[in-house]
């Protein structure tokens, strides 16, 4: 409350009143049309509604919205009303659909109880009108809305019993509306009104008309949706389960005001995990998996939605973090050294080096370089290079037996690491990543066969297309094309300790050892929060969707969303995103952002990538300037530039940073 205000209220009594919905209370759906989605679902799926047309039923958020308008247009032109009713919206309905009494009704209790179930309190507005109360102040309710003072009352009542006997004046009941100021004058000289001071969320309705009627107001800022989350909307505005997504999260955001970090991880993150954890919850119980094994480290917080899922939902199912990694638990035998060396060097081909290769092999840089003839160790190594120096390791027997012999402890701590773990006389369990080729568990399996005689189960977000497919290792996909892999995914599911590199035995008890124990720069990009808000939204979202009775789950926002992480980035969205510590592959101990903002500095020092996060992150002029040096870059990088195509891209490039051209873009 501002100084002025805080003098107003000081000197004299005031009547204050207070807007209701968005300002009292708020519904968990993104827009009201959501009310009429969340009805139209139980129209169709619950048995005391089978009577009624078909064609109401399918088409009935849209009808119902349609309905509303014209009874307002009706009702002005006939009445000269301000608003409709309740009553004469589905007195419209039932004329045009033929329905009963009865009928009718059932309906308009279902969109009652629907609304009911959907309604969150607004904490801080509710207090304040406690403590005007308590201090004896003059205190009325002013909304524009359809419903009833009655029907108003008992959603507020639902929320807090302190609404029990405050004056409600609605546009339904009276014909006026605050948003054409004919409420505000009818108030005024009801209630012959001298002061008054109006708190809403509106900036026409309850700021600018309150103002143009001689009434202070203080405008209570309601959180408005994420560009993703309108993207989502506008792409289909009758998908219900993006309704919920995006009305959950903007609560959660309203509510905790906690940052950038909190809102994306709420916004951005948790929906998208969400609705995988409920994929594999939903497949464990139709394949009897008792057990879910989460690999780290992405599994973290898939893990934690798991939890609150399982809880939430009375599940008889566990989970369990299961310390792993690619360093750590691929290990070659007899059987299939040369599988094994194919594995390395047909994966992370952009950063293959001798150090990366010999730390894949568990062997130093020096015992690597004696067995080949590049000596190197930091050289990235081109396609033909690294192609030769495989063949000279698949065809030298001598490294072959060393790279066995040195890998047999590890293979063995490992063995005890999964008995200690896994109870492998019950099928009952399965593997969860993230993203990946198979071919850590195809290895996995290959050593989990002599523990039994089923295959291994593993559910992946997404796979690569050239994966390995085996009896032995069944991998099961959310989503299977490769149009919607990439390591952008694994971004969101990133934690704060490093990756598991070994296993050590003490005690009889075995235990992983991990490149590092606490990445601070994780801890300072703010980790809490955004796992407080991931699981936030898991709590919420679930229990919307149990409260409304709705199983729910649409795979199309992770594709959205996805989409719009790799077209159509906000800068904001892309500063988190490109903030986040993150390393592909090799050492990981002092990584930093994975998507700096570009700047002179690491331009012309080539010490950055040209991403697409990082041209988010970055300014108008400089992102027109580099458009053109990626091209430029690329095509030298690759050779394939000529001087006269050097010379000719050059022109184009400073015709396009013309500042004339730029301001008048």
């Amino acid at each position: 409350m501002n100084e002025h205000m805080t003098k107003l209220i000081s000197k004299e009594k005031v009547l204050y009143s207070f807007d209701v919905f968005d300002t009292l209370i708020a519904r968990t759906t993104a827009s009201p049309f959501g009310i009429f989605l969340i009805t139209m679902k139980k129209l169709q799926t619950e048995e005391k509604y089978s009577d009624l047309p078909v064609f109401l039923k399918n088409n009935f958020a849209v009808i119902r919205k349609e309905c509303e308008y014209y009874a307002q247009a009706n009702q002005l032109t006939l009445h000269n009303k301000f608003d409709c009713t309740f009553d004469d919206i589905y007195r419209l309905i039932q004329q045009n659909y033929a329905l009963s009494e009865t009928q009718v009704s059932l309906i308009k209790n279902l969109e009652i109880e629907s609304e009911l179930n959907n309604l969150l309190p607004i904490k801080t507005n509710i207090e304040r009108v406690k403590k005007l109360i308590s201090e004896n102040q003059d205190v009325i309710l002013i909304s524009d809305m359809y419903y009833s003072e009655d029907i108003i009352r008992r959603f507020l009542i639902h929320q807090d019993k302190v609404f029990e006997n405050i004056k409600i004046y609605t546009s339904a009941d009276i014909g006026k509306r605050k948003s054409n100021g004919s409420l505000y004058r009818y108030i005024k000289k009801e209630l012959d009104v001298q002061k008054q001071i109006h708190f809403g969320d509106n900036k026409f309705s309850d700021v600018l008309q309150a103002k143009w009627n001689n009434i202070d107001s203080i405008q209570y800022n309601i959180e408005a949706l994420k560009p993703y989350e309108k993207m989502l909307l506008n792409k289909d505005p009758n998908n219900l389960y993006f309704e919920l997504s995006s009305g959950v999260s903007r609560i959660i955001r309203q509510t905790a005001g906690r940052g950038k970090v909190f809102d994306f991880g709420a916004s951005f993150t948790a929906p998208i995990l969400f609705s995988y954890v409920d994929w594999i919850l939903e497949q464990a119980q139709n394949r009897n998996i008792k057990n879910l094994y989460f690999i780290s480290r992405d599994g973290c917080i898939p893990k934690l939605i798991a939890d609150i899922l399982i809880a939430k939902r009375k599940l008889n199912i566990k989970t369990h973090y299961f310390y792993s990694s690619r360093r750590a638990s691929r290990f070659p035998d007899e059987s299939n050294i040369d599988t094994y060396i194919n594995w390395i060097f047909s994966e992370i081909t952009k950063f293959l080096s001798v150090n990366l290769i010999s730390s894949r092999f568990n062997i130093s840089s020096e015992e690597l370089k004696s067995f080949i003839s590049c000596k190197n160790d930091t050289e990235i190594l081109s396609s033909a290079k690294a192609c030769k120096i495989k063949n000279e390791l698949l065809q030298n027997q001598d490294f072959k037996k060393l790279i066995v012999e040195v890998n047999k402890q590890r293979r063995n701590l490992f063995i005890k690491y999964l008995k200690q773990e896994i109870d492998f006389s019950k099928e009952d369990f399965a593997f969860v990543d993230i993203n990946g080729s198979g071919r850590t568990q195809d290895n996995l399996s290959h050593i989990i066969s002599d523990l039994c005689n089923f295959p291994v189960y593993t559910f992946y977000m997404h796979l690569q297309s050239d994966m390995c497919q085996s009896d032995k290792s069944i991998k099961i996909a959310y989503i299977n094309t490769v149009n919607y892999i990439s390591a952008a995914t694994e971004l969101l599911c990133r934690t704060n300790f490093g990756q598991t590199v070994s296993y050590k035995e003490v005690d009889g008890h075995i235990k992983p050892e991990f490149e590092y124990e606490i990445n601070s720069n994780m801890e300072k990009w703010g980790y809490k929060d955004y796992l407080d808000a991931i699981a936030e939204y898991a709590n919420l979202f679930e229990s919307v969707k149990l409260k409304n009775n709705i199983k729910l789950n649409d795979i199309n926002l992770y594709i959205n969303y996805f989409n719009y992480m790799m077209k159509s980035l906000d800068k904001e969205t892309a500063d988190v995103l490109g903030s986040i510590p993150f390393g592909m592959y090799g050492d990981e101990k002092n990584i930093e952002e994975c998507a700096p903002k570009y700047n002179l500095l690491n331009i012309f020092n080539n010490k950055t990538s040209f991403d697409f996060i990082s041209l988010q992150r970055t300014d108008i002029i400089l992102k027109t300037i580099l458009k053109f040096l990626k091209r430029i870059l690329r095509l030298k990088n690759y050779g394939y530039i000529s001087k006269k195509r050097d010379l000719a891209y050059i022109k184009i490039f400073k015709h396009k940073i013309n500042i004339r051209n730029l301001l008048w873009k």
